[in-house]
C-alpha cells in the first residue's frame, strides 16, 4: 500500500507502544518531539491536573516524522515516510481526530498526492450508524467525493472527500454532496465543517447574542466543560453548577423542597426547575440542566441510563427524557454521560437554531414549576428584568434594537425639550428676578454700611454705587419708576449690545439689563434737564418693561 493508517488509544497509553513498533519496522529511533512534549504538559497543567509520569510517551516520536499536533487534546498524530512506505499514526478520539485531519493531515496527503484533495465534515446527532449507513448508501459507494462515516457516543462526523486538478475543482465535487447529505439528513445536521456539537452551540451563541448557564447532577460538570472548551465561551457562558444533593439543588438553584420529596431528583419537574434556577442564578438567556441516573446503582427505583435533560428560558421549559436503550453497546458509566451531555447541546442547539419562532414541545413555566427566584438577587433580577424590556439586549432581535433605540432617542429628545422649557418658562425669569433684587439691595445700603472711601472710584460717583461699582466698573445709574417693577441698574454699552443679552455680571441671560448707547453723553453743560435714551431688552414674558403700560396710563399730558 502507499498508505498506511494506524489508530492508537489514548486510554491506555496505547500511543508509545505503536510509535515503539513503527520505530521498529521503518528504521527511524524515537526522539523526544520538544513542542509535543510541552503541549502535553500544558494540557494537564490547564486542567489543573498531574502531569502524568508517563506523559513524555507521547512525546517521543520516530525520526524525521512529520508532527500533527493535537488541538483538542494531547496525544499527537505523525506521518512516517521511509522506503516508500508512508504510515499515518492518529489518536482514536473522534473529537480530536477530525479536527487534527482537517487542519493537518488533509494538507500533508495533497503534497503526496497528483492534484489536490479537499474535505468537508458534516456533524450528525441523533442517527445511527446503521441508520446513517441506510441512508447514505449510494453516496457511500461512490469513489470521487468519497463519503465516509465515524460514529461514537450518538454523534457521527461524515467527512466528503474530493480530488481534482486544483482546490476549486475538488470543492466544486465537494459542495452537492454536502448539500445532498444535509438535505436527507435535515435537523440531525448540527453544522458543516464546525468540529462538534459545543462548536456549534457556542457559535450559535454568539451569534444571537444570547448567554447560557448550566445545571448538572449527574454528569459532574461534563457539559460545562465541553463548553467552556470552545475558543470565545466566555463572551456566552456565565455559570456551570454541579449540584448533586437535594440541599444544594434547592439553597443554590432554587428547586422547592417540596417537588423533590413528592416526584424524587430523577424527574421531569426537578430537571425543568433545576435549568430554570440555572438561568436565574446565571442571569443567563437560557439555562440548561441534567439529572439522571448514570451508574452504576439504581437511584430511587429509576434504572441506570435514566437522565432527563431540561432547558429553560425566562418563559418556557422543554424537557427531554434518555434512556440506557439509546445507547449502542455498553451503556456504561461515561458513555451515559457523554450521551446525556451531547443530547443537552443538542437540545440547545435546536431552540437557537428556530430562533425567532418558538421551539416546538416546550410548556409555560408554572408557578409550582418555577425555582423561586433567589433573596439575594430579586432586587436586582427585577431591575434587569425592566431596563431589558426597555434597552437593547443581547438576544434581541434586530426589529426590537431598533425599536428601542428609536424610544431612547425620542425620549431624550422629549426630556431635553421639556427641561429647556421649564429653564426657560420657570427657572430662568426666576433667577432674574432674585438677581435684580440683590442688585437693589446693594444700591439701597444705608449709608453707615459703605464705605466713603472713594479711593479707586470714579471722581463724583455717589457712594452708593461703590458696591456696584466694584463688582461691574460698566455701571453708570439706576432708573426706578414707582408703581412699577422699574428698578434697574443702567449699564455703558461699548456700541456691541452686550447687555441686551448678558445680565449684570456678564453672563448670557435672555433678558439682559438696562443700558445706555456708547454714544450717549451723560452729562452736558448747555443743559442738564434733557431726555437720555435707556436701552433694554423687554422678553416674551414681559418681566423687564410691561410695567411700563402702566406707567404711560398715568401720565396725564401723554394722553
Amino acid at each position: 500500500n502507499d498508505l498506511i493508517v494506524v489508530v492508537y488509544s489514548t486510554e491506555d497509553s496505547g500511543g508509545g507502544v505503536v510509535f515503539k513498533a513503527v520505530s521498529d519496522v521503518l528504521g527511524a529511533p524515537l526522539e523526544t518531539n520538544r513542542d509535543s512534549l510541552e503541549r502535553v504538559e500544558e494540557f494537564f497543567k490547564n486542567r489543573n491536573a498531574e502531569v502524568p509520569a508517563e506523559c513524555e510517551r507521547y512525546a517521543r516520536l520516530p525520526r524525521g516524522c512529520t508532527v500533527f499536533p493535537n488541538d483538542h487534546g494531547y496525544a499527537p498524530g505523525c506521518a512516517v515516510s521511509r522506503y516508500g512506505q508512508n504510515v499515518l499514526v492518529l489518536p482514536d478520539r473522534l473529537s480530536e481526530i477530525m479536527p487534527m485531519f482537517s487542519d493537518y493531515v488533509a494538507p500533508y496527503l495533497t503534497i503526496l498526492a497528483d492534484g489536490t484533495i479537499v474535505s468537508r465534515t458534516i456533524g450528525v446527532f441523533g442517527m445511527s450508524e446503521a441508520v446513517l449507513t441506510e441512508r447514505l448508501a449510494d453516496l457511500m459507494s461512490e469513489a470521487n467525493p468519497a463519503v465516509s462515516l465515524y460514529a461514537k457516543d450518538g454523534e457521527a462526523i461524515l467527512r466528503v472527500t474530493a480530488r481534482a486538478a486544483d482546490r476549486g475543482a475538488a470543492y466544486a465535487l465537494c459542495d452537492p454532496v454536502v448539500e445532498d447529505i444535509r438535505q436527507r439528513l435535515g435537523v440531525n445536521v448540527y453544522g458543516v465543517d464546525i468540529g462538534s456539537l459545543q462548536k456549534a452551540v457556542v457559535a450559535l451563541l454568539l451569534d444571537k447574542h444570547m448567554k447560557i448557564a448550566t445545571a448538572e447532577s449527574c454528569t459532574a460538570g461534563m457539559l460545562s466543560s465541553r463548553l467552556t472548551e470552545v475558543t470565545g465561551v466566555s463572551a456566552v457562558f456565565e455559570c456551570g453548577i454541579a449540584a448533586y444533593s437535594p440541599e444544594i439543588k434547592h439553597s443554590v438553584l432554587g428547586v422547592p423542597l417540596e417537588m423533590i420529596k413528592k416526584l424524587g431528583t430523577v424527574s421531569p419537574e426537578v430537571a425543568g426547575a433545576m435549568a430554570d434556577g440555572a438561568r436565574k442564578v446565571g442571569k443567563a438567556d437560557l439555562g440548561v440542566s441534567l439529572t439522571g441516573v448514570a451508574g452504576p446503582e439504581i437511584i430511587e427505583g429509576k434504572p441506570v441510563g435514566t437522565v432527563y435533560v431540561a432547558l429553560a428560558d425566562e418563559k418556557r421549559v422543554w424537557v427531554k427524557k434518555i434512556e440506557a436503550e439509546a445507547i449502542e453497546g455498553d451503556a456504561d458509566r461515561e458513555s451515559i454521560r457523554k450521551l446525556a451531555t451531547s443530547h443537552a447541546l443538542d437540545l440547545v442547539r435546536r431552540y437557537l437554531e428556530a430562533l425567532p419562532t418558538v421551539m416546538a414541545g416546550g410548556e409555560i413555566i408554572k408557578p409550582e414549576q418555577e425555582a423561586p427566584t433567589i433573596p439575594q438577587g430579586k432586587v436586582r433580577r427585577e431591575k434587569q428584568g425592566i431596563l431589558r424590556r426597555i434597552l437593547p439586549w443581547k438576544g434581541d432581535r434586530k426589529r426590537d434594537i431598533f425599536r428601542k433605540l428609536a424610544l431612547l432617542v425620542a425620549s431624550v429628545f422629549l426630556v431635553s425639550a421639556l427641561a429647556s422649557v421649564v429653564y426657560i418658562r420657570v427657572m430662568q425669569p426666576l433667577q432674574n428676578r432674585m438677581l435684580f433684587r440683590d442688585l437693589a439691595e446693594l444700591y439701597n445700603m444705608r449709608a453707615e454700611e459703605v464705605s466713603l472711601d472713594s479711593g479707586g472710584y470714579p471722581e463724583g460717583m455717589l457712594p452708593q454705587f461703590y458696591g456696584l461699582y466694584s463688582r461691574n466698573p460698566d455701571i453708570r445709574g439706576w432708573v426706578k419708576i414707582e408703581g412699577t417693577n422699574i428698578n434697574y441698574p443702567v449699564m455703558m454699552d461699548d456700541g456691541s449690545g452686550f447687555y441686551k443679552n448678558h445680565n449684570f455680571y456678564g453672563e448670557l441671560s435672555d433678558y439682559g439689563v438696562p443700558y445706555f448707547s456708547k454714544e450717549t453723553a451723560l452729562y452736558s453743560p448747555s443743559s442738564i434737564n434733557r431726555s437720555i435714551v435707556i436701552f433694554g431688552n423687554n422678553t416674551r414674558d414681559g418681566q423687564m418693561f410691561s410695567d411700563l403700560a402702566r406707567y404711560y396710563n398715568n401720565i396725564d399730558f401723554l394722553v
